[in-house]
């Protein structure tokens, strides 16, 4: 088995479900956004924990080295928090207008780590704007964002694409 492996979760459609799903679009932006969100928020904390150190280490220490190294990790820190927000902003978008979405492809990612086999499920959504949205959780809600696009856009493709069909 090679180190990693990415494997099409499902690849069927809407008709193939029982019922259909009951999931609101916020419910929808909640699901795609949670990990962003928490990811922007630590690194908004690790931003102003760096610029705080920087300014102690610059004025209380006179320690212009550890300055500049927490100066560098404010900067890290904001930078992924605005791009976090960028990716939590693409989520609410794509959740509160289906019709943008024209690809969904779950994926299970397997990663073979030190003899043990590591799975991660992950979703991409791509959009006629040429936004891309990927984010990982659980499969079960997985399922349920893509059975609800494929409910909402009945034009969306699921799994691998296939441009002679477009």
């Amino acid at each position: 088995m090679p180190d990693f492996q990415a494997v099409p979760v499902l690849t069927w459609s809407v008709p193939e479900r029982s019922s259909p799903s009951h999931l609101t679009s916020v419910q929808i932006s909640d699901l795609l956004s949670a990990k962003p969100r928490r990811g922007k928020v630590a690194m908004l904390l690790i931003g102003m924990i760096g610029a705080l150190a920087c300014a102690y280490f610059a004025v209380a220490r006179h320690s212009t080295p550890w300055a500049v190294v927490c100066g560098m990790a404010a900067c890290f820190g904001f930078y992924c928090s605005v791009r976090l927000g960028q990716k939590v902003a693409l989520a609410n978008r794509l959740a509160m207008n289906p019709q943008l979405v024209f690809w969904i492809h779950p994926t299970l990612l397997r990663q073979q780590v030190s003899g043990k086999t590591f799975e991660t499920p992950f979703i991409t959504l791509h959009s006629k704007d040429a936004g891309t949205f990927e984010v990982g959780m659980p499969v079960d809600s997985l399922v349920a964002i893509t059975h609800w696009y494929q409910e909402q856009n009945h034009a969306v493709r699921v799994g691998a694409f296939d441009n002679d069909a477009a």
